[in-house]
């Protein structure tokens, strides 16, 4: 089977002595710091679609540039990779399914609400 359960805290495997958790692991980042170019009040009013990838330089807009609230997920369209750039992706939800899906990609992690487990894919 080409995808592997993530074994939970409390899951009994066979006669396998039970393992301890990894340690915490936490980070921190700095935001940035305001300029008076950088306001919570400074706003451009700019309509949906108006501004494309094609029009904007690599590295142009960052998140410390973007107004709290301003991009929702209505608004959001990823189609490409997410660097995170070593922050943490908060609230982050897998995709929940019943069994797993039959097209997918090493790495591709899912949420089996039949068994309550998480799923890797390793590969064929």
């Amino acid at each position: 089977m080409p995808f592997k359960k993530i074994l939970l805290e409390g899951d009994v495997v066979g006669a396998e002595p039970a393992t301890s958790p990894p340690p915490d692991v936490t980070t921190s980042g700095s935001v940035g710091t305001s300029t008076k170019y950088a306001r919570e009040d400074h706003t451009h009013g700019i309509a949906d679609g108006a501004v494309g990838e094609s029009e904007l330089a690599d590295g142009a807009v960052t998140t410390n540039k973007i107004h709290d609230g301003a991009v929702t997920i209505a608004k959001l369209s990823i189609d490409g990779n997410v660097d995170f750039n070593e922050y943490e992706a908060l609230e982050f939800v897998h995709e929940n399914l019943s069994s797993a899906p039959t097209t997918t990609k090493t790495g591709r992690i899912y949420y089996n609400t039949t068994d309550n487990h998480l799923y890797v894919y390793v590969g064929s």
